[in-house]
């Protein structure tokens, strides 16, 4: 491989979302390239880790076209810049394959881009680096261990012993440490012990990092309980074995920003919410957790008529504290777990964020229809 290699990771860009308009994520996805271009001047590889859509979308509605026109864009500033640019598929229920419509549209725009779309489980051999990446989509099989026995297949075919880096999207372990039993996690060891370099892998929202295994998170906020910061992975890699890498933030995320206020009396709560109102930009959603007091949830929500520009949701202090009451009058006794109670039983043992139900939810649903 060459001396040095850089490449960019976005991942989770969900376009098409009902909350975070699709417009609103092009425009900071635009300022981002702007704002980072001295770190990007000297890149190698583009890769976008899956789910670059949120929902199925009409071919007629803005949206669509927005984001076709967007992907136009972006094939172009690598082409004339002499970046590589790889998408891969995602979450079947967020792309559903609909950057196939795109990579049409690239062969005609852009015939000399060195440009591909990457729906299976694959290896490519990218000979003016000298470097191979394995590809590793969603959902590939029902169990991680049968996809992981033919990435083994894989390696073997290419007569590799292992790959330099992985795109990969779907979760291992330490992402989500209450779905270890789940069929569909992938194991750490597995992966490190064949790609030299960096795993990068997109679909949990929340940016985390185990020993090589990198999870950029999502570009932008899309619900509540993804308040941290938002962005992209620039990572380099050098011949020598060294790599290191840099969380680049899109410093324009939608802002989704919990305050709870159990103990407060109602002067201090509005006292309190104007100075914070202040500080946040229009179209912030903002979820209010107060104790339950009908009289107080009544003058609150007079109160926020003021402010019609943002998205404000109360969440009750008996809602807040729901799943500990469950937790605390499970009775101990034998009952038979099905297909039609599992996820409720399942449900009340778990602490999830919206963004890891919404995960969970897929990913159950989908164990139950493959059997």
């Amino acid at each position: 491989m060459k001396n040095k290699i850089k490449y960019l990771v976005l991942s989770d860009i969900h376009l098409g979302h009902p909350k975070n308009h699709t417009e609103n994520i092009i425009n900071n996805l635009n300022d981002f390239f702007i704002k980072y271009t001295k770190e990007l001047n000297d890149l190698d590889i583009l890769f976008i880790a899956g789910d670059v859509f949120d929902r199925l979308l009409s071919s007629r509605s803005i949206e669509y076209r927005l984001i076709m026109s967007w992907l136009s864009n972006v094939l172009l500033w690598c082409r004339d810049k002499n970046v590589i640019f790889r998408i891969l598929y995602g979450t079947p229920s967020h792309d559903n394959d609909q950057i196939a419509s795109f990579t049409e549209i690239a062969k005609k725009l852009a015939p000399d881009a060195d440009y591909k779309y990457v729906n299976t489980l694959s290896i490519e051999k990218i000979e003016k680096l000298g470097i191979s990446v394995l590809y590793v989509p969603d959902e590939w099989r029902h169990e991680a261990t049968d996809t992981y026995k033919e990435v083994l297949n894989l390696l073997k075919e290419n007569q590799l012993a292992e790959v330099d880096i992985a795109i990969m999207h779907g979760c291992f372990r330490f992402q989500m440490p209450i779905l270890e039993g789940m069929k569909f996690v992938h194991k750490e060891s597995d992966y490190l012990d064949i790609v030299k370099y960096y795993i990068t892998i997109g679909h949990i929202h929340t940016p985390n990092a185990y020993e090589r295994i990198l999870a950029p998170g999502s570009f932008d906020r899309l619900a509540h309980g993804e308040e941290e910061n938002k962005g992209a992975l620039l990572c380099d890699i050098y011949a020598d074995g060294k790599m290191d890498f840099k969380f680049l933030e899109n410093t324009k995320a939608m802002v989704f920003k919990t305050l709870t206020y159990l103990d407060q009396s109602e002067s201090e709560i509005v006292h309190s919410l104007k100075k914070e109102l202040k500080k946040l930009p229009k179209g912030s959603y903002i979820r209010i957790e107060i104790k339950n007091d009908n009289t107080l949830l009544k003058n609150l929500k007079e109160f926020i008529t003021a402010y019609p520009d943002y998205h404000i949701k109360f969440k009750t202090e008996n809602e807040v504290i729901k799943k500990i009451d469950i937790l605390e009058t499970v009775e101990s006794k034998a009952f038979e777990i099905n297909i039609n109670n599992i996820k409720e039983l399942m449900m009340k043992e778990l602490t999830l964020s919206p963004q890891e139900i919404v995960i969970f939810n897929e990913e159950l649903e989908s164990a139950i229809m493959k059997g």
